[in-house]
This record gives structure tokens, C-alpha cells and sequence, in this order.
């Protein structure tokens, strides 16, 4: 076998086995976690974007247990802040960033119709065919 590629599967190999650790380290710290309590958790972080960011309605949350991770488009200025105060959130052990940073305010618009518009498409594309 060659030596990248013994390498490769050594490293996959590891990463897979930190990532299944991580997710079993979360669910015996969290053994009770069910999905009210997600739900409520997703609200409380949501309340509390809603007073950090000038575009909330522009982030999307999804809970895991103590994991939260938010995704979206946010105003670059805003997004430290955001970060730092989301993880004084009771409940919150870990957030996941998959945000982007926005520098000019007046992209939001554009951002909020490309996003309608992709959402159109996928209601689209979830309906069956009727053969018509």
C-alpha cells in the first residue's frame, strides 16, 4: 500500500473516531435531552439574536442537545459579539458557526430574495409530479 494513502485512512480513520467520541461525550452529559427541551432551547437563542443582530430573521438555528449551531448571513461587525453571547445562553455548551459575514447592510435585501426564491424552488421540487 502506499504511504499517502495509508496516511489518508489514518487520518479518516482518527477524525471519525474524534467525532463519535464528541457525540457520545454529548449524550451522556445530556442523557434527558428530548425534543421540547431542543425547542426550547432553539427559542431562547433566537430571543436572544433577536436583541445582538439588526437581521435575525436572517440566521437559522438547529439544537442538539447543548450543540446549537446557526448558519445564515450576518452583518460582519455583529458576528463576534453574536458568537460570544450565544454561548452565555443557559443551556448552550457548544455553537457551531456556518455563518457568513456581510459586510454592507444593503446586501441583506438581495440575500433575503435569493433565499425566498431557493425556498420556492425546493417547495417546487418536494411536490409530485402529476403528470399534466
Amino acid at each position: 500500500m502506499r504511504p499517502w494513502l495509508i496516511l489518508a485512512t489514518a487520518f479518516a480513520g482518527g477524525a471519525a473516531a474524534v467525532v463519535c467520541l464528541d457525540r457520545a461525550a454529548m449524550r451522556r452529559r445530556h442523557p434527558g435531552t428530548t425534543l421540547a427541551d431542543a425547542s426550547r432551547l432553539r427559542q431562547r437563542v433566537q430571543d436572544e439574536m433577536a436583541t445582538l443582530v439588526s437581521h435575525a430573521d436572517m440566521i437559522d438555528v438547529t439544537v442538539e442537545g447543548g450543540l446549537v449551531r446557526v448558519s445564515g448571513y450576518v452583518l460582519a461587525a455583529e458576528m463576534d459579539g453574536l458568537l460570544s453571547q450565544l454561548t452565555r445562553v443557559p443551556g448552550v455548551h457548544k455553537v457551531h458557526n456556518a455563518l457568513s459575514a456581510v459586510a454592507d447592510p444593503r446586501r441583506f435585501d438581495e440575500l433575503r430574495e435569493r433565499a425566498l426564491a431557493e425556498r420556492n424552488a425546493d417547495d417546487l421540487m418536494s411536490q409530485p409530479y402529476s403528470g399534466a
